[in-house]
């Protein structure tokens, strides 16, 4: 028989056999009612499909076989049976009665090896294990029986097991070593998937110096549960060479085990489905991603397990520069771990002597979408699967040009929103107080809410951290002082931390102390009335206003500023395009040098006050006595004085009446 498919499926029992026989031989001699059959063939199965599991999928089937069939009877009985199944040998004796429709068939392994065994396993699960070989005793044996009437299937029973073996990869140099375990697969009383049971016992096996032992159970097919327990200890980067490099590059270090997990895996989302206890413990783990430069560095410290809950105990380490010590609970564990976007919760202490933000959000792992990002470009995310409770203590933190230290607070994170609860910190020569919110649910716009509080911070290390606002006429070498503020903004930025202008709006009031103004051009260009020497370094002992920024536009009250040079008035915008509209009123006897200007405009002297305006932009601006101004001072003078001859007319005329 040559090319032949044969196709067959039970909706009842939820299987489906699908074969292809490439070419199939038989010789025939009966004695009686007795047919001797001797065959061989060679087959590729499609797939033997038994519910959601796939077995021997794609895989080639090698037939030598010895058989009796009884004509009467209806019966087959191999006297002797080999399949060679993928890498797999096996050995069949027993019986098939056709007309009970009953199947009684021993089999075992022949030379077993590693791959005998795994050319039994569904094709999701051999995948994994194919590569790997063995040495040593392993064994494997079963028997199958009972009917196959299309209501029932026969009852499996197999015994696996392996002494004194180890496993290896060809490609890697690491081996498990001593391995002894004793396996048994049974269908169940019922015979059906939600019977099936597989065991391993008494498990144990050495890696490198260190060694493993335990159990496992996996039972009922229809709603996988299992029972585990594993105790022991284990080298990271021999975990890492004998199994998957998916996610994780290079890694070193211990990991100590001591774990307790049973429980339903299909539907984890209830509680009760699944129990996790014990500890992981970490002994100075180093390891890489998988797509990051990135590395996390002697990491200490342990993870226990109680009812499902996480309580993590001193977890040390580094990434890239940045230190941390993390204490805290994490509830539900088992869920996140096997539900697909679970959130979780979790509340920590964070410590850190230093922190670097740069290096830290130019990583992958900050977010993965940027994997294919450049390396200077930042990206920002919440993960909406996070609902955190942080209380953080930072000694020194480094973002781009600002330097925090002695950092304190609480950082509160759910639904993609964070929100920053009293912390506080010491930069630019000052503290800090903070309350604020961000809120990253737009997927192209993040929100930021704040409310800040600022003390004694030198106002030219505001001007270098912030880069003089992205303009080059007011800098920080201009400026001296010590500012107290009261912040309240909005603004938004992009996923990449790019700050959105049009967004800003704020009410700031402020206070400068010991303030300098120096080498300021604007200021400078009044030399033609004040001493140059008094203009290059204007000081005022205190200065305080109440500034609103909105619509790109920054708009300045009426401040006095008591100077070393006079007491000046100040008022005007200046937009965020550069454009600025200044007003100055100054007390007309500062101006030394004004008796000697034949030019000067007598109406300025209204008020003893020389008023001016400086409008423009900021790379091309002038300086002119500001008309209007002195034409509002002249006109509200003038209503002043009629007021004032009114009042005394009318005092003068009561006196001349009383006379």
């Amino acid at each position: 028989m040559e090319r032949t498919k044969v196709d067959y499926a039970d909706l009842r029992s939820d299987y489906h056999v699908a074969l292809y026989v490439q070419e199939a031989k038989a010789e025939l001699a009966q004695t009686g009612t007795i047919l001797e059959i001797s065959g061989e063939g060679d087959i590729l199965s499609d797939e033997i499909k038994i519910g959601k599991r796939v077995f021997f999928d794609n895989k080639q089937i090698e037939v030598h076989s010895e058989l009796e069939y009884d004509l009467q009877r209806k019966r087959y009985t191999f006297k002797t049976g080999e399949l060679a199944i993928d890498k797999g040998e096996f050995e069949i004796v027993g019986g098939v009665d056709v007309d009970q429709k009953r199947i009684d068939l021993d089999f075992k392994g022949i030379n077993t090896s590693f791959q005998t065994i795994n050319s039994l396993l569904s094709s999701d699960l051999s995948k994994y294990f194919s590569a790997y070989r063995s040495k040593g005793e392993i064994y494997f044996a079963g028997r199958v029986s009972g009917t196959y009437d299309g209501q029932h299937l026969p009852k499996v029973s197999i015994d696996f097991g392996a002494k004194n073996a180890s496993f290896f990869h060809p490609e890697y140099k690491k081996q498990i070593k001593d391995v002894n375990f004793t396996g048994h697969f049974d269908t169940g009383k019922r015979n059906h998937r939600s019977t099936y049971r597989l065991d391993f016992q008494d498990f144990y096996c050495s890696l490198e110096d260190k060694s493993l032992r335990g159990n496992f159970v996996l039972f009922n097919f229809d709603d996988y549960a299992i029972d585990l327990n594993l105790v022991g200890e284990a080298d990271v980067n021999t975990l890492l060479l004998l199994f998957s490099r998916e996610y994780v590059k290079t890694a070193l270090g211990v990991l100590k085990m001591d774990l307790h997990i049973n429980g339903k895996l299909e539907n984890p989302s209830l509680t009760r489905n699944i129990q996790a206890n014990g500890s992981l413990g970490f002994q100075n783990i180093s390891f890489v991603l998988t797509g990051e430069k990135l590395p996390f560095n002697k990491i200490n410290g342990v993870l226990t397990l109680r009812n499902n809950d996480l309580a993590i105990s001193n977890l040390t380490g580094f990434v890239g520069n940045s230190d941390f010590i993390l204490n805290g609970f994490i509830n539900d564990i088992s869920q996140i771990l096997l539900t697909k976007d679970k959130t979780y919760q979790m509340q920590a202490d964070f410590k850190s002597q230093y922190l670097d933000f740069d290096e830290l959000l130019r990583s992958n792992f900050a977010s993965r979408d940027t994997a294919q990002a450049k390396a200077a470009k930042y990206e920002f995310t919440i993960s909406p699967t996070v609902s955190l409770d942080l209380n953080c203590e930072i000694e020194n933190l480094r973002f781009k040009r600002f330097e925090g230290r002695s950092i304190f607070g609480n950082i509160i994170i759910k639904n993609e929103i964070a929100q920053l609860n009293k912390v506080s910190f010491s930069a630019m020569g000052g503290r800090v107080k903070v309350d604020g919110t961000v809120n990253s649910k737009n997927k192209n716009v993040i929100e930021v809410w704040t409310d800040a509080n600022l003390f004694n911070i030198n106002i030219d290390s505001v001007f270098y951290v912030f880069k003089n606002f992205n303009q080059d006429w007011l800098v920080d070498k201009n400026l001296k002082g010590q500012l107290d503020a009261d912040v309240n903004l909005y603004l938004t930025l992009n996923k990449n931390l790019v700050f959105n202008s049009h967004s800003l709006v704020a009410n700031i009031n402020t206070s400068i102390t010991n303030g300098q103004l120096n080498d300021f051009e604007p200021i400078m260009k009044l030399s033609k009335f004040v001493e140059e020497e008094s203009l290059a370094k204007m000081r005022f002992s205190q200065m305080t206003n109440e500034i609103r920024i909105e619509n790109e536009k920054i708009f300045l009250p009426e401040m006095e500023i008591k100077s070393n040079v006079s007491n000046i008035l100040v008022r005007g915008t200046h937009t965020f395009d550069k454009k600025i509209d200044y007003h100055l009123s100054v007390p007309l006897k500062s101006f030394i040098k004004i008796s000697k200007k034949r030019d000067y405009n007598q109406n300025a002297r209204q008020g003893m006050n020389l008023l001016l305006k400086i409008t423009g932009t900021t790379s091309d601006y002038s300086i002119s006595f500001d008309a209007e101004a002195i034409k509002d001072r002249f006109t509200k003078d003038f209503k002043d004085e009629g007021k004032e001859w009114k009042k005394s007319s009318i005092r003068n005329l009561s006196l001349l009446r009383r006379h």
